[in-house]
């Protein structure tokens, strides 16, 4: 779904590169705080991947939320309301 997301052109750029950028800085070797400063540099990371992937799942569900009413709507016009029918056995059919 993520891949998805950041193709589709409804999706505003600085979304995805809000999106992208997040996920290029949980695996670039580059940090905020270095891994040598008494391990705090893996606390960092870890904090940040706890908040990427909570960004991240926050905005795939509204992405998801809006696609699925969107097709909601469009399945909405192929439903037929209040149709009579009657089912006739084969045995009535042959009197």
């Amino acid at each position: 779904m993520l891949y998805r997301y950041l193709l589709d052109k409804e999706v505003s750029i600085l979304k995805k590169i809000l999106v992208a950028g997040m996920i290029i800085y949980v695996f670039s070797p580059l940090d905020l705080i270095p891994e040598a400063v008494l391990g705090f540099g893996f606390i960092d990371d870890a904090m940040l991947a706890i908040f990427v992937i909570s960004s991240i799942s926050k905005e795939l569900d509204k992405y998801v939320s809006i696609k699925e009413d969107i097709k909601r709507k469009e399945d909405m016009g192929k439903v037929i309301d209040f149709a009579e029918y009657e089912i006739r056995d084969k045995k009535d059919d042959e009197s």
